[in-house]
């Protein structure tokens, strides 16, 4: 590879910067607002009043356009009862302040009041002779909320809080605990509520003194009222607090708001603090005010590294911005003003890092574990209700063993069939201390599904780690009669040597499987070589574009599969390239959804500049401009790289639709491999099962000739030994008890799905004196049940007709 030229570096990081998220740690305190030094005052002394009916003296300042008002107050002294109130025209917001003003100061800045106007009116009860009243020596206007996203890697990830609201409850629930702080009138920062009894933690670097603390307002549910609608007015403002502790190494503070009788976390929650470090790959979503704006919530990513678009650890060891480190480094959208924000798992929802800074595409929190741990020992230790301090087990997975014992045509596919019997092993997942002695009960709901065995053991499982359940695992029997589609609801209950855990999962019956109207499907392997439909702008200094003939023989893995379309940085050398291919125009007017799929492979050159890869797209919604749905910068894609993007804002119901890929700032770096375009709309779904089919009838078991024994193994158990019937898949033990004289066959209790074994221990529970049980095997296909045997007078005995759970109808017809 050629070393670029100083002019090309140059202009490459000009332009790039606007894609580049490139912030230092010490800026990510923002200024959102700025001095305004103009006297407003009382008279001095003020003059006295006998009722508050009106005020004895009002002001009134105004900043045209300004986003909010902080009033500071130069000097403040009331008489005892005397009051001033500072609010906006409509006097929806309102503060109060006496005597010397918050806190006695007699100097202090005031709440801040949304808006361009503020109205400060001066109350008085008739006893003031001497009292000074106020004077203020200037007032802080906000910026116009206008935001900025031009530092952010690839296309904004974040949303508008309540954008989440239905789709991510329990990640907008937690929310709710992230505030904002507007220090000293003029700059925000984010933190978080960390405890039951109102614990904030924000970063060292913007509350790093008392004097901090003390001007700084903390904002709690300063949101837009819908998603990427109405004006954002904090819900609750709390002034000053004491500062616990602000340590630079882990750049945290820990702050006690002054609460002033109010309890915020018994109204929006706090969220706990994890004592382990996170999982690579674990998925995350930070809640904070990036550019100080309302607050806004990271879940979805663009980044490659990011599997199912969603926001996830990548590193364990960056490189600390400051102090100790090592920093936890994720591809999550944040900005300036982001600094304090909780960095949630998406598996726990408690803080796993604080976010404190970025660069690159990579930004950085500090590990939540190492704050707690300093924390904890110091002389101002959180409260136990802000960490886990037992095991976290949850579900994690499960893996299906399926038998259709006719050889049906789902039989051993991996999906639950109706008809089939299942055997679960399932794999719990600790997300907090290690877990020992552990067990657990399966349970369901579902109508037609039986549980055949419902208890399993599972190994210790350490913190961060997976335990599956030990041979011989959980079991069950779906009847043939549950519908394809049906969800399987189950309940999980854990028992451990240190907690007891209650989890639920799903296993849906058969296949879902998408209808799709298929609008481009594009390999690039047709006869006719390139596509003429589709467009190509070589644009840069090289006459290499995209092309489909490889020209440097570059070898990716399946499916990427020659040929295919390729632009190659590596191959036109020293040359700058800025290379575009777009889609033909597509008809989605009749669609209500949107879909792009492609492979790639983009190898990224860390030795030279950056390198670029957009995904655009373009129709009338967009207003005929590109809009960037992907940005591939800074790093490899995985090699392949299958990529699913919904387009549906800006394609669905659009008859002008386009896709372009676009290769640019590349000079003598690697290339962007492109193969196997869809472009669809799913138009519905189908459900696609194989039921376990009947055999024959089953037969008699142990028919005559054939015997059936019992032994007694203990006081409550017996073991049952049968010969199997002809045409079975399992077996059902039917029983009833009595007393006296033998009254005739009563069925009372059943044992479900004993399987077809020959064998079996039943456990008959305690019998009372002179209490007598009798019983039969009855065999059964899943579908029907043969024969009860034949009385003494050589009469079919009656089938169990009352007992439903697994009684299936008999069927008398089945043979050897």
């Amino acid at each position: 590879m050629n070393i670029h030229s100083l002019v090309i570096i140059i202009s490459i990081l000009l332009q790039a910067i606007s894609i580049s998220e490139v912030y230092s740690c010490e800026t990510n305190k923002i200024k959102v607002g700025d001095y305004e030094y103009k006297v407003f005052e009382s008279p001095h002394p003020y003059p006295s009043a006998n009722n508050d009916s009106a005020p004895v003296h009002k002001d009134i300042i105004t900043y045209s356009n300004a986003s909010y008002i902080v009033v500071h107050f130069g000097k403040f002294e009331l008489a005892p009862n005397d009051y001033i109130t500072i609010s906006d025209p409509k006097d929806e917001v309102n503060h109060v302040y006496k005597d010397k003003g918050f806190a006695g100061l007699g100097t202090f800045f005031s709440l801040s009041v949304p808006g361009d106007t503020a109205v400060i009116k001066l109350y008085s009860h008739g006893i003031n002779s001497s009292y000074y009243g106020y004077r203020v020596d200037y007032f802080v206007h906000g910026y116009p909320a206008v935001g900025s996203n031009e530092f952010l890697c690839g296309v904004v990830d974040y949303k508008d809080a309540k954008c989440y609201e239905s789709t991510y409850p329990l990640d907008y629930a937690k929310s709710k605990a992230a505030l904002r702080l507007l220090l000293y009138g003029t700059s925000t920062c984010s933190a978080v509520l960390v405890s039951c009894q109102n614990h904030v933690l924000a970063n060292n670097h913007c509350l790093e003194t008392q004097a901090d603390v003390t001007n700084t307002e903390f904002q709690f549910m300063y949101q837009k009222p819908g998603c990427n609608f109405g004006d954002a007015v904090p819900e609750l403002q709390l002034q000053g607090g004491t500062l616990l502790r602000s340590i630079y190494n882990y750049d945290y503070a820990l702050v006690l708001p002054n609460l002033n009788s109010n309890d915020p976390q018994a109204v929006y929650g706090f969220v706990q603090l994890e004592q382990r470090m996170p999982m690579l790959g674990e998925r995350i979503y930070i809640a904070g005010h990036p550019i100080g704006d309302p607050k806004k919530i990271t879940i979805e990513s663009d980044q490659s590294p990011d599997t199912g678009w969603l926001c996830r650890v990548q590193s364990l060891d960056e490189p600390g911005c400051w102090g100790v480190g090592p920093d936890i480094g994720y591809h999550c959208d944040t900005h300036q003003g982001s600094s304090g924000s909780p960095v949630v798992s998406g598996e726990t929802h408690r803080a796993v890092a604080l976010a404190h800074c970025g660069g690159g595409c990579m930004d950085l929190g500090v590990p939540i574990m190492l704050i707690l741990n300093d924390i904890q020992n110091s002389s101002s230790p959180l409260p136990s209700c802000s960490y886990l301090s037992v095991p976290d087990l949850k579900y994690g997975s499960h893996a299906i063993t399926d038998t259709c014992v006719f050889g049906g045509s789902g039989n051993g596919n991996g999906i639950v069939d109706p008809g089939e019997n299942i055997t679960l092993q399932i794999g719990l997942m600790n997300y907090s201390l290690p877990a020992s002695g552990i067990s657990a009960i399966l349970t369901t709901n579902t109508p037609g599904v039986i549980i055949t065995d419902d208890s399993a053991w599972f190994p210790d499982i350490w913190t961060n780690s997976t335990g599956y359940s030990l041979a011989p695992h959980f079991a069950l029997h779906v009847d043939k009669s549950v519908a394809c589609g049906t969800s399987i609801n189950f309940e999980l209950m854990i028992n451990s040597n240190q907690e007891a855990y209650s989890t639920t999962f799903q296993i849906i019956v058969g296949e879902i499987i998408p209808i799709n109207a298929i609008l481009l499907n594009e390999d690039f392997k047709g006869s006719g070589g390139w596509p003429q439909s589709w467009t190509v702008i070589n644009g840069g200094s090289s006459t290499d574009t995209w092309t489909d003939t490889n020209p440097c023989a570059r070898d990716p893995l399946p499916p990427l599969i020659p040929p295919f379309i390729i632009a190659d940085s590596d191959c036109a050398g020293s040359e700058d390239m800025d290379e575009q291919v777009i889609t033909p125009a597509l008809d989605f007017s009749a669609y209500t959804n949107a879909r792009l799929e492609f492979d790639q492979y983009f190898r990224y050159y860390s030795g030279g500049s950056w390198e670029f890869g957009a995904v655009e797209v373009k129709s009338a919604l967009t207003g005929n401009s590109w809009t960037t749905k992907y940005i591939q910068m800074d790093f490899s894609s995985p090699h392949p790289d299958h990529r699913v993007i919904d387009i549906t804002p800006e394609v669905a119901g659009a008859n002008d639709v386009q896709v372009r890929w676009r290769y640019y700032y590349a000079n003598d770096d690697w290339y962007w491999i492109l193969d196997n375009v869809k472009l669809s709309s799913q138009t519905g779904t189908q459900c696609q099962d194989n039921i376990c089919q009947d055999s024959a009838a089953p037969t008699e078991v142990s028919p005559p000739g054939y015997f059936m024994t019992v032994i007694k193994i203990d006081s409550q158990n017996i073991q049952i030994s049968y010969t199997p019937a002809c045409n079975a898949s399992n077996n059902t033990i039917y029983r009833g008890k009595t007393t006296g004289p033998f009254p005739g066959i009563n069925w009372t209790e059943q044992q479900c799905y004993i399987g077809n074994t020959g064998q079996y221990t039943l456990n008959t529970g305690p019998l009372n004196a002179n209490e007598l049980m009798y019983f039969v095997v009855a065999a059964n296909n899943n579908s029907v049940e043969g024969s009860y045997g034949k009385n003494s007078a050589g009469a079919e005995r009656p089938e169990a007709s009352a007992l439903p759970q697994c009684d299936y109808p008999q069927d008398l017809t089945g043979s050897c």
